[in-house]
This record gives structure tokens, sequence and C-alpha cells, in this order.
């Protein structure tokens, strides 16, 4: 339920002196799957170890306001004799006399599953692990388990299934990212309805270097203003480094093993991999260890060769083996379509395309016919789900084989939703235009793309209610039916096959995003969403969701990347964006 902010914490707020070096943090502190609100009594930590520790009681409002605070960073947790489990902390910056904002997500102990709860504490020095977000990974079958941040007392709390587990816990420092943590394995066994209790003791990770240049590999040039990533082996740490004039660039990051690239070099250069390579599958790995400097972590960009080209070829058939008239392939980049050409009559297909957007890529084959279900190789309804070709900058070519369409009228797993996409000024079929599926009542998108009559069919949809979007380069992204607004797009209720839910897609200029009218209680976030390289993209989802994980709002950003949300309340929503 979304709630506002007491009258009296803004009077609180009016009434802090202009120059003061103290302010007010507001704490939303909520339990999602509480009836209604209880009063949860909290601790408020500073980052600095050496700063305040208050106590505060979040009220019947869900909110906890804390005065007179020193400016720094703070983190709020319930009190553990409250009983209460932290899903997350999200720490408030206090930064003038106006306000800040944190949020504390609780749960309360689940009678079917199991608490697991204990105190970190550092090697050598017995000071409290404080801040991080904990994840715990179970190592039979090596799944992601459970997360809980840690206070500032070195305490943690997650709850999980059953069962003897083990599991290896995985840290992630909020307060000091550089510095973190080794990984802490220990056997944990887990019984319903109880707790159970483990202390560890970790090892931190002491900050190394590593450093390289970026040139351009046919001039040896340097390349300045190129963000280069480095991703840590383990998963939990990435960091992007800009190079300066000279080309060089310098991480610190704590010591790890690390995969390094350049994702989104500026035009015409190829994304790139160390050590000369263009995919992170291939990367040599670079070990930076602590109080030490990686040299030579460099990059050569190359751009498209000039005879560069990517030849997929194979045949379509239906379910008798029978080649299918008029069946069409088409090239992606992942999510972008590049290239489509129509099969032979006898089924068979050589598809050769030179868009150099293709080059360095993960390249998806889709195969379509009228009549057929729609897929991607191998078998994939979803583009999210198909096996991905890996396309350097030299020519290439693979061969997919057979591929077996079924027919529209054949049994399909799940319900079906489908249509047809077209332009809305020539009524022109828009083949290769990117159709969305979007869940309401739960997380879930399954995404497929009209084929060259412009007609599409998602499959695979379990029961529940969604929403429909469609997108094409060079057009205004639009809902079902004919809207910019997820809150007037028709959320079809799935129970059985849906047809008909078509689109006509209209010019960039178009708008796209619904802006209602109405006071700021409305709730509207606005927005912009750019690539790494700062370029706006048009035709993103971007998803608001509330505490329970539901959506609350959705957008398409437009020709120039920009979106809105609205209707959100007064709230905190976790917004995520999806291309």
């Amino acid at each position: 339920m979304l709630r506002s902010i007491p009258l009296a914490a803004l009077v609180l707020l009016l009434a802090a002196p202009a120059l003061a070096q103290t302010g007010t943090a507001f704490f939303s502190v909520r339990v999602p799957a509480a009836d209604s609100q209880p009063a949860i009594p909290i601790i408020v930590y500073a980052v600095d170890p050496g700063g305040v520790t208050r106590t505060a009681t979040a009220d019947s409002t869900g909110f906890a306001v804390v005065p007179g605070l020193p400016f720094g960073r703070y983190f709020a947790f319930p009190d553990p004799a409250a009983g209460y489990i932290t899903q997350f902390s999200l720490g408030a910056d206090v930064r003038s006399d106006s306000l800040a904002f944190g949020v504390v997500i609780l749960e309360t102990p689940d009678p079917l599953l199991g608490v697991v709860r204990g105190r970190l504490t550092e090697e050598g020095t017995g000071a409290p692990v404080r801040f991080d977000l904990l994840n715990v990974r179970i190592a039979t079958p090596g799944v992601f388990a459970s997360f809980s941040n840690v206070d500032g007392e070195g305490r943690y709390a997650f709850q999980v299934e059953p069962g003897t587990y083990d599991a290896t816990y995985r840290f992630y420092d909020t307060s000091d990212p550089v510095s973190t943590y080794f990984p802490v394995e220990t056997a944990v066994t887990v019984t319903a309805g109880t707790e159970t209790v483990r202390d560890a003791t970790v090892r931190r990770r002491v900050a190394g270097q590593a450093t390289g240049t970026v040139t351009d590999a046919a001039t040896g040039a340097p390349l300045a203003n190129v963000e280069v990533l480095a991703y840590a082996v383990d998963d939990l740490y990435s960091a992007f480094v800009q190079t300066g004039p000279d080309g060089r660039f310098t991480a610190d990051l704590p010591e790890n093993d690390y995969i390094f690239q350049v994702v989104a070099p500026p035009a015409p250069f190829l994304p790139q991999s160390y050590d000369g390579v263009p995919f992170r599958t291939a990367a040599t790995v670079v070990t930076v260890e602590g109080g030490a400097t990686r040299a030579g972590v460099d990059f050569a960009l190359r751009r498209p060769s000039p005879d560069f080209a990517v030849t997929v070829t194979g045949r379509i058939t239906d379910t008798a083996g029978q080649p299918i008239l008029g069946a069409l392939v088409s090239l992606y980049d992942e999510f972008e379509f590049a290239d489509s050409l129509a099969a032979n009559p006898d089924g068979t297909f050589s598809i050769t395309s030179t868009n150099p957007a293709l080059a360095a890529s993960y390249l998806a084959v889709g195969l379509s016919a009228d009549g057929y279900q729609s897929q991607f190789f191998d078998g994939q309804f979803d583009v999210v789900f198909a096996d991905l070709f890996e396309v350097g900058a030299d020519p290439v070519s693979f061969d997919v084989g057979t591929v077996v369409l079924v027919g529209l009228e054949e049994d399909a797993p799940g319900f079906a939703v489908s249509g047809a996409v077209a332009d809305e000024e020539t009524g022109a079929p828009l083949g290769g235009a990117l159709v969305a599926v979007v869940r309401v009542d739960a997380p879930g998108v399954r995404y497929g793309y009209a084929n060259a009559s412009g007609a599409y069919r998602i499959d695979g949809l379990d029961p529940g209610q969604y929403v429909v979007l469609f997108t094409e380069a060079g057009h205004a992204p639009q809902f079902f039916p004919d809207t910019g607004s997820w809150t007037t797009a028709t959320r079809l209720d799935l129970t059985g096959d849906v047809g008909g839910i078509s689109a006509l897609l209209g010019g960039l200029n178009r708008p796209v995003s619904a802006r209602p009218g109405g006071d700021a209680s409305d709730g509207t976030l606005d927005g912009t969403v750019r690539d790494a390289a700062g370029t706006p993209v048009g035709g993103a989802l971007v998803v608001a969701r509330g505490d329970d994980g539901m959506a609350q709002a959705y957008s398409l950003t437009d020709g120039a990347g920009r979106f809105t949300l609205s209707g959100l309340g007064d709230a905190f929503v976790p917004v995520e964006i999806d291309r």
C-alpha cells in the first residue's frame, strides 16, 4: 500500500537551521506481506565507523523520521529483538538540511522455511562486517539461494527451504566496493520453523590496480574517452573506467580475477575482450593482486574487415518434412533486427548479410512463415533463449541444418497471443517488428517478432494478465490497443489463445508516453534512457514495480529515449529497463 510522508516529518524539516551541518533522514520501513503496517523499532547506523548510531520507530504510516543527523550516509535495520528479516536496506545520504530518504524492506519468518542467522567479523581485527550485501549460493545444485544485508553490528539473517546445504557466502560491500571480502564456505542444516546460527570470520580483500591502453589497431593512435569494463569472474563486482587523452586507464579493484572488456566503443570500432578477442567467452582472465599493479591490459580496437559478411545456410520444412513456400529467415544482433531473406522453393536458404551491426555480435537466427509458429534457432519461441552464434570482425558462415516449423493449428505449450503489425501511414506490414507480451500480475516478459507479412504469434504463455507492446525501428512504440501508456492498455486475461492483437505503428514524432494531468500526488516519474555511449535508446521497456514485485507502471521510450511512469503515488519503487 502506498502512503504519504506524515505532516509532522515536514514540520521537523522546516524547523532545521538553514546552515546547520545536520539533516533529517526519512526511512520507509515496509513489511509487504503484512495485512497492516506494524510499528517497527529500527537502529540507524552511520557508514563511518566513528559516526553516530540512533534508534527510532517506524509508525503505522511506515515511516521513521530521524532528525539531527550529522552529514553522512546512513543505513537502517530492524532491532534484532523485533524478529524481522531484512530483505534489503537502501541507505540515506544526509548532505544538507533537506530531505534524505532510505528504504528498508522486511519479511516475517515463514513457518515452512528455516531461518539462518549469524554474525560476520573480520579476520585479525574482530571488527564487524558492515552493510554488505550477502549473497548465499548452494554448492549443490549450485544455484542462488538467498541474500541478506549485514547490519552495523555484522548481523545477518535469511530464510531458505529446509535441507542440508554446502553454502557459499559471497559479499558485495556497499560502503567500500573496492575493498570487499573473500567468500566463506560453510555447511548449513535448515529445519522448517527453526533458526540455525552460523557465525563466520571473513578475510578482507586488499585493493589493487590494473592499467592499460586503448588504441586504434590500424594506426596505433590512442583512443580517449573509451569505457573499459572490469568484470569479476565470480560475478559479484564490476567497474567502468575511462581512458584519458593518452588512451590510458587505471582501475582500482579488489583483489580478484577479472575479465576486461570494451563493450561500447566509439564507431566504427568493434567491442573487444582482453586479450584481443571479440567475446567474453574467449577472454584471458586477469588476476589483480592486493597492493600490486597489473599493467599491460591493453586493447587494440579493430574495425570490421572490408569484406565482412555473415552467411547462414540451412533448410526450413513443416512437420511432414515438406518445404514451406515463402518461409522467411531473419538475422538479429541478439535483439535488434539486421537482415532477412526468403527461403528457396525447396526450403533451402543461404542468407548473406554485410550489415556492420552484426560484427562482433551474438547472432540470433529467426525463422517464420505464414500459418506457422515463428521460432528462433534452435526451437525457441523466445529470442531470450535462442542459441546464439559468435560473429567477429571477419567473414564467417554458419549452417543451422534443417529447421522444422509447427503449424498454427498444431498444439504448442501454454497459451498464445497473435496478431499483426503494420505501418500506420502506408499500411505496409512491418516484418521484424518486436512484440513483447508483458505479465502484469507477476514478473515475466516473452518476446517475438513479426514475419514478412507482419504476422506474429507468441506461444508458451501461462494463465494470467498481460499487456502487449509493439516496437520497430523508426516508429513510435505502442501498447495494445493504440496507446502510449500501460495504464490505458487492454489487459488480456489469458485463459486460452487470443488472436487479433494488432498494431499500426506511427512515426517517432507521435506521442508515446501518456502524461495525464493532475497534481503531484499522481506520482509521475520522467526520465531518459541512454546507452553506454550516451546515445538515446528508443523502444526500451521501463517498468516500475511495487514492494511485492508486481508491476505498478510501464512505459516505452520514444525516439529521444524519453519515458514517463505515472500513477506511482508517494513511494519508492524499483525501476528496471529492458531492451
